[in-house]
């Protein structure tokens, strides 16, 4: 088993996704007397902060199970569990034959 040196999950729509979140509390708050006149704009804004997040997981998660191999730059097969690292993510090269530790633990 060797160590994936290139896999990372990205961080940065994660915290583009905290930040909208919070943005969008401090436009109610700041607003309140627009929104109270406007109030279907409270629905669009709903449903884009769901559909980015929505965006953002289905992205991490395409990620995660479009690993490739650094040593052949194939296809690899991701598991969140193997005997071999039965607590971690790994992925398994089929021509190269290694298992590649992605350093991603499952939950506690």
């Amino acid at each position: 088993m060797k160590k994936h040196e290139t896999f990372t999950i990205p961080k940065k729509p994660f915290i583009c996704l905290g930040l909208l979140l919070i943005g969008s509390q401090a436009g109610v708050y700041l607003a309140e007397d627009f929104l109270m006149k406007n109030n279907h704009l409270i629905g669009y804004i709903v449903i884009f902060i769901l559909g980015y997040g929505c965006l953002v997981f289905a992205m991490i998660f395409y990620k995660l199970y479009h690993v490739t191999c650094p040593s052949c730059l194939g296809k690899t097969i991701t598991k969140n569990s193997r005997k071999e690292v039965p607590d971690s993510w790994s992925a398994y090269c089929r021509k190269c034959n290694v298992l590649w530790d992605l350093g991603i633990a499952n939950g506690d």
